[in-house]
């Protein structure tokens, strides 16, 4: 893409921060009174025309202003805004998870901060489970056919899942059984403790192999590792058409393909900007989504934050509060590690 001067970069600045606050076309006239250079109007006409010109603006109606095409929004993201947060935002964000050890929870609690503070819809997938160290095993025997199984992480996360089998098993042999995986599960990550179990499972056939078989189906399930919030924010934007606002909510109800979108995405370094036909996923190519990765130093866990929202999306508060956030949610998996 093309790179602007100063002249040129300062008239696409300001018009696209007009026409990202409603939405609307933006004269020469709205430009001359907002921009902070001293630029004649018809100095601005002229350059208003030549940003036409290079495909960074269009004129919707005859004599009714310009507003910014893709490239034009793809330019003012990645080239014309600071990484600048309002502290009074960093505060709000802050104190979401003030006191909060729990990553999960801290996730949630972001999430519903994120989508409030910028009015579109926040998605956040914590890192996998997969990479979870494990540090026990244990079965509970609950009434009736049902066994709460608990699995430990060294970074302090539990997952507590109960389980129906054919017939009630004594809680001694459940320890016995906790014992024996233990010995040998310890230190090996959720992963490597799968395909240790399953191999156990078809050399020693016992009572419990029902009950793990469903552990191993349904433990962790990715569902649980992306919280979607706000999802109800993008219906105040119509440019986002009815049709591909139901697109888009279906896609939030079935999660899987937002969970590997994100996964794909999250190994990239910094704010990831993806506007109409750039984002990867199909029912937001009329929409904008800022993402960021978030994670430890060694990145063993590694997690990503998001929104998605209407192209003229307020880019530079956006893209501040998802780079803020991603530091956050860091620092939180670090205190964890630590």
């Amino acid at each position: 893409m093309e790179k602007l001067n100063n002249r040129a970069g300062s008239v696409l600045k300001c018009l696209v921060d007009l026409y990202t606050q409603d939405g609307k076309a933006v004269g020469s006239k709205a430009v001359c009174e907002h921009i902070t250079e001293k630029i004649s109007p018809a100095t601005i006409r002229s350059v208003m025309a030549d940003l036409e010109d290079k495909g960074f603006l269009i004129s919707p109606h005859t004599s009714a202003g310009r507003i910014p095409t893709e490239d034009g929004l793809r330019y003012y993201a990645n080239d014309l805004i600071s990484v600048e947060l309002d502290e009074e935002i960093k505060e709000k964000l802050k104190n979401s998870i003030a006191n909060v050890d729990d990553i999960e929870v801290a996730i949630k609690s972001l999430s519903d901060v994120v989508a409030d503070l910028t009015s579109y819809t926040g998605i956040i997938l914590s890192p996998k489970k997969e990479n979870e160290v494990l540090q026990a095993i244990n079965f509970m025997p609950l009434e009736g056919e049902r066994v709460l199984a608990i699995l430990v992480a060294k970074s302090g996360y539990v997952e507590n899942r109960i389980i129906e089998i054919p017939a009630a098993i004594p809680a001694e042999e459940l320890a016995k059984a906790a014992q024996e995986l233990n010995s040998v599960v310890f230190g090996k990550t959720l992963e490597q403790a799968r395909e240790i179990i399953i191999k156990s499972l078809r050399e020693h056939k016992n009572t419990l192999d029902i009950a793990m078989e469903k552990i191993l189906e349904e433990e962790f399930s990715e569902s649980k590792s992306l919280i979607v919030s706000g999802q109800h924010n993008l219906i105040t934007y119509p440019e986002i058409v009815r049709e591909k606002l139901k697109d888009l909510f279906d896609v939030f109800e079935e999660k899987k393909l937002i969970i590997g979108l994100l996964d794909v995405v999250k190994r990239a370094e910094g704010v990831q900007i993806f506007i109409g036909k750039d984002c990867p996923l199909e029912a937001a190519k009329e929409c904008s989504m800022i993402t960021a990765s978030y994670g430890t130093k060694n990145s063993e866990s590694l997690g990503t934050i998001g929104v998605i929202g209407p192209m003229r999306m307020n880019y530079q508060q956006t893209v501040s509060i998802i780079d803020y956030t991603a530091k956050l949610l860091s620092e939180v998996l670090e205190k964890k590690e630590k």
